[in-house]
């Protein structure tokens, strides 16, 4: 019998399921109204009913949405896809049915079914499993190698495109707000604002628009007038806290407000987004690299926190502590990590009380200390102060065993300078990693129950983190590395990894390896899902002395090339020459003009080096009485020889270039020279050096984490066995490329063209030098695809091999052939076979199965 109720009856009866399911009846809202951010104007939407997890309510821990509409169709419900709920029960008295939709990051929502409402219940108690408050939050959490969610109803892609939205617009809004202050100043004073008085005005005004768009009671949340403001947030916030300067000056105080007072609804935001945003956005450039605090990524931090199983450990046991704090991205993803773990039944202030008693941080800035107890405010609405940061250095402070020694859990990104004060506005030295190296080893005195760590790439394999290493091996039983992109840390150009460990080591211990390549690190940051991962084999990593943490995403590559000689085997290679003195009497050894006493030569990688061109030499004075090292070198300059760097040409892949030099060049120790000692010639040897297959293998190479191309890994370079053809359509082409490149030195105006022409000639040495070393297709791929989004050493744009989202194991040689360019996929199949080749019949296979499946490398 068909059940006909009001809409009133049905919101009720949905909202008794929720409750059944599990939601507090203080999480479930009524009429609740939030900011469309994904409409450039963020117009204030409302919902009829909204169910979130946790408190604070907001598009992160929103699970469901519940609208009442008799005239429903998808694009009625695209108004409701910023709530955050993966899914949305429209509610149609008049047709006397329910149906449940599935909330997409992007196109029309999608419908999944209809519930008549006399079976409401029932369905709430089937689902209860999936639709629980836990289980949704679960599935919009971050996780290392997490399997596919199986909820119906759940977009992978929402939340992070709301975040992604969210922090765009709170950085427009505050940049805009910063502009605006420091103009108005400036029509008043010759000077610039004190930046940390501005930068605690704003807090206050953030604060309060929070405090009054989620309805928290108080009066002058959002007076028009700045001063009553500050005066209701200090005494909110602040009450117990010594005086902090605001800047004074009434006009700036008064445009600052407005622009915060009537920006969109702050009512729905996630309180870790403000958190963020408010540290990204406010921190000056200036100030960052001043106080060195150079900010963790919050997706990172987040990842970090996931990896680690916090609910393992006793409840009053979760100790964080974070040295480094900056602005204490650690400890605001702990603090969303423990609510999620904490009893529903905890007020706000025993949570808070909790939260204080769990995190503590320290930092020896006393400016990025305050950044840090001003974001865990933003993250722990609506709670007053009362953080743990103390302001101390962890290599100096009397009161670094005791942190220690309390914590469970320790997260950090330390500074990998090893400058010898934070005070400084120098870069940090790519390979320098002294003061990354002592965080871990203080840390490791008391190793905690958990920990997870931003390093720099040498941990891996670099000696200074031996014993680091072992000691890490000898106490964790679960050791996970992700090795990122280059691009991660935007004040930090040394090679990362991600490094966490748990769990007492046993007599089986698990080692696990990732690694994510440039162009999937956005989707990274969105799913926690590496390019590529692996568990090392027990023997591997149960070795005593040796302790393993890293296998190379090409280690396969490497294993099916052992067969073959190594370049030592076909050539001599010795570094430049190096004389004492040179950098401070630079004038005495170097001149542009050349001199009977001076020999021609090259000096820096910087000055302009690229594949198989010759830079303009310069004119070297060879001192008997300051001569170092390069003996060698020196003797066999004459002859004709390659030079490659020495130094590497990026922090990224492509590692070393090569030129042909029979001038007699003597190069300084920033360069190899390679001489011939075999059957071969030079035009294979810098071909090889110039390829992608030698660059990767100089990137994984386990040497690969200092600033040089060190000769024992050139040496160790795997080098094919060439056929006199590919000998001679090698040197043809190598001849074709230098041609081409003068021809566009001597005429710049035909750069596109005659850059196009050296592309095409590159690519085809390539294509010549990966079909020697005949391997299979798939790893041919895998190795090519690292170097994706990556620009090659030299003129020529070139960014990369395969389309990023080109799946099929297509040698490259076949994939940059003019019948393959100029043919589809199912033309190329029925193509192909005539060739009557074994790699190209592969290749067929692949491109027939490639349409829906993913990329599986081991395949």
């Amino acid at each position: 019998m068909e059940v006909h109720l009001s809409a009133i009856q049905l919101l009720n009866l949905t909202h008794d399921g929720l409750l059944q399911l599990g939601y507090r009846d203080g999480l479930i809202r009524r009429d609740y109204p939030f900011a469309d951010v994904l409409i450039e104007s963020s117009p204030t939407r409302m919902i009829d009913l909204a169910a979130f997890a946790q408190e604070p309510p907001s598009y992160r821990s929103a699970c469901f949405g519940v609208a009442i509409h008799d005239q429903y169709n998808p694009e009625t419900l695209q108004q409701y896809r910023a709530l955050g709920a993966p899914q949305i029960l429209v509610l149609s008295p008049e047709h006397s049915i329910v149906r449940r939709w599935r909330m997409t990051a992007t196109g029309a929502p999608t419908f999944i079914e209809e519930i008549a409402p006399e079976h409401l219940r029932t369905a709430f108690h089937a689902n209860r499993d999936e639709w629980s408050p836990n289980a949704v939050l679960r599935a919009k959490s971050i996780g290392f190698a997490r399997r596919s969610v199986q909820l119906d109803f759940f977009d992978t892609g929402l939340l992070p495109t709301l975040e992604g939205t969210t922090h765009k617009k709170l950085d427009q809004l505050l940049r805009d707000v910063l502009a605006t202050c420091k103009a108005v100043y400036a029509e008043h004073h010759d000077s610039e604002p004190d930046y940390q008085s501005l930068f605690r005005l704003i807090f206050r005004f953030i604060a309060a628009k929070m405090l009054a768009d989620r309805g928290y009671p108080g009066d002058d949340w959002l007076h028009p007038d700045p001063q009553r403001v500050i005066v209701a947030v200090d005494a909110f916030y602040f009450c117990q806290a010594p005086d902090e300067g605001l800047l004074q000056v009434p006009l700036v105080q008064r445009v600052a407000w407005d622009k915060i007072r009537n920006a969109f609804l702050f009512q729905n935001l996630s309180v870790e987004a403000l958190a963020y945003v408010y540290e990204n956005t406010l921190v000056s450039e200036r100030n960052r690299k001043l106080f060195d605090t150079h900010a963790t990524p919050p997706q990172i931090a987040e990842y970090i926190v996931q990896q680690l199983p916090f609910n393992e450990l006793p409840q009053h046991e979760r100790r964080v502590f974070e040295p480094f704090a900056g602005h204490a991205p650690f400890l605001i993803a702990a603090l969303g990590r423990l609510r999620t773990l904490l009893p529903s039944t905890m007020n706000t202030n025993q949570r808070h009380d909790y939260f204080v008693g769990m995190l503590r941080g320290m930092e020896l800035d006393a400016f990025a200390r305050e950044v840090a107890r001003y974001s865990l405010i933003l993250a722990d609405y609506p709670n007053p102060d009362g953080w743990d940061i103390q302001q101390a250095d962890l290599f100096s402070s009397p009161h670094t065993d005791t942190y220690l020694q309390h914590a469970r859990i320790v997260l950090c990104n330390p500074p990998f300078s090893d400058l010898p004060t934070r005070g400084t506005e120098t870069r940090p030295r790519a390979g320098a990693a002294k003061r990354a190296v002592e965080a871990l080893n203080r840390v490791m005195r008391y190793p905690p129950a958990q920990l997870g760590f931003v390093l720099p790439k040498a941990f891996v394999s670099g000696q200074e983190y031996r014993n680091a290493r072992k000691q890490l091996a000898a106490s964790y039983q679960e050791i996970g590395i992700v090795a990122l992109p280059d691009t991660v840390f935007q004040y930090s150009d040394v090679e990362t990894v991600l490094l966490t460990a748990h769990s007492p080591r046993t007599n089986s211990p698990r080692h696990r390896t990732a690694s994510v390549n440039k162009q999937d690190y956005d989707r990274f940051l969105q799913t926690g899902i590496p390019t590529w991962q692996e568990e090392l084999p027990t023997d591997l990593v149960d070795t005593a002395d040796y302790p393993v943490f890293w296998r190379t995403p090409l280690w396969r590559v490497w294993e099916s090339l052992r067969r073959l000689p190594r370049l030592g085997d076909v050539a001599e290679v010795h570094r430049g020459i190096e004389q004492t003195g040179f950098r401070e009497q630079i004038d005495h050894f170097i001149s542009r003009e050349p001199a009977p006493e001076l020999l021609a030569g090259l000096v820096n990688v910087e000055d302009g080096f690229e594949p198989f061109v010759t830079p303009s030499p310069k004119y070297l004075r060879i001192d008997p009485t300051r001569f170092r090292r390069g003996h060698e070198f020196l003797k066999l300059a004459a002859k004709p020889k390659v030079i490659a760097n020495a130094a590497r040409l990026s922090q990224g892949p492509w590692r070393i270039a090569a030129v042909i030099d029979r001038q007699g060049l003597v190069c300084y120790q920033r360069f190899h020279g390679v001489w011939l000692k075999a059957n071969t010639s030079l035009e294979e040897i810098a071909s090889v050096l110039n390829s992608p297959l030698s660059n990767a293998f100089l990137y994984t190479h386990p040497a690969a984490g200092g600033r040089d191309n060190q000769i024992r890994a050139i040496k160790d370079l795997p080098f094919p066995d060439f056929t006199p053809a590919q000998t001679q359509t090698l040197v043809t082409l190598v001849n074709q490329y230098k041609l081409y490149r003068s021809q566009w030195l001597q005429n710049p105006d035909q750069a596109e063209e005659l850059g196009e022409a050296c592309r095409q000639v590159l690519v085809h040495i390539d294509a010549e030098v990966l079909a020697a070393y005949e391997l299979p297709p798939r790893l041919e791929k895998q190795m090519l695809d690292i170097f994706a989004g990556y620009q090659r050493p030299g003129p020529v744009r070139f960014t990369g091999y395969y389309p990023t989202d080109f799946r099929p194991a297509i040698p490259w040689r076949i994939f940059i052939s003019q019948g393959f360019q100029h043919a589809g996929a199912r033309s190329t199949i029925s193509r192909l076979p005539v060739l009557n080749d074994p790699v190209i019949s592969t290749a067929v296979r692949d491109l027939d199965a490639s349409s829906d499946d993913d990329y599986d490398i081991d395949a």
